[in-house]
């Protein structure tokens, strides 16, 4: 009698699982949609975030002047740009590179 009652726990649980949580959902979404229609955003397609460009080197000394002179060049509000250069253990020069 217990291993029946823990089987069709399971199963149940199992059946919830793949099918059950979809449906759930599927409700859910469709009570919102009645309660809560859907908005219309105004953009302002000229609004650009500020943003900072991560640049990650491990001895990349023949590279990086590159990558600089790269980031550098690119088509985007340079005061709205910050950038960090990581060189974690880096033991080729590309420290010093970058500090210049």
């Amino acid at each position: 009698m217990i291993l029946q009652a823990i089987f069709w726990i399971l199963l149940l649980i199992l059946i919830y699982t793949f099918v059950g949580y979809a449906f759930v959902l599927f409700v859910l979404l469709k009570i919102k949609k009645i309660f809560f229609p859907k908005q219309i955003l105004n953009f302002d397609a000229a609004y650009e975030p500020d943003i900072c460009l991560f640049v990650t080197a491990f001895n990349e000394k023949d590279y990086v002047n590159q990558k600089v002179a790269n980031s550098f060049s690119l088509d985007y509000p340079q005061e709205k740009i910050q950038y960090l250069w990581i060189t974690d253990g880096s033991d080729d020069g590309t420290p010093e590179l970058l500090k210049i």
